[in-house]
């Protein structure tokens, strides 16, 4: 998309710039609840909320990252494996939500994150 929205000067910085948005994303993520949650390194609650977080984030980063080498043997296209992967987080968003509201309503979050895989 970048060949026909920026001029061969700007494609470079525009890639570099694009490239860093989930790390800084990311590092914004994990330096607010820091800030709002001020027993962090005591409070057992959050730290294992922050393992899951990180735990499922890195599991969703490392199949969508190699989501097209898995499709491969399948012969699926590139397209298919973008398809795939928009899949995978749109459910993941949606699950995630529900089961917020799950939580919520029936204050077992211990017994959500136990079943739920990628909680």
């Amino acid at each position: 998309f970048d060949v026909r929205w920026f001029s061969p000067q700007q494609r470079n910085i525009i890639t570099a710039l694009c490239s860093i948005t989930n790390p800084v994303g990311g590092a914004i993520g994990s330096l607010l609840p820091s800030l709002v949650v001020t027993d962090g390194l005591t409070n057992r609650h959050y730290l294992i909320l922050l393992f899951h977080f990180v735990l499922g984030l890195a599991m969703a980063n490392s199949i969508t990252t190699v989501l097209y080498q898995l499709n491969q043997p399948s012969e699926y296209s590139s397209e298919a494996a973008g398809i795939f992967g928009a899949t995978l987080i749109v459910t993941g968003i949606v699950s995630s939500c529900i089961a917020g509201v799950i939580m919520d309503r029936t204050k077992r979050e211990k017994m959500i994150s136990l079943i739920s895989p990628g909680f």
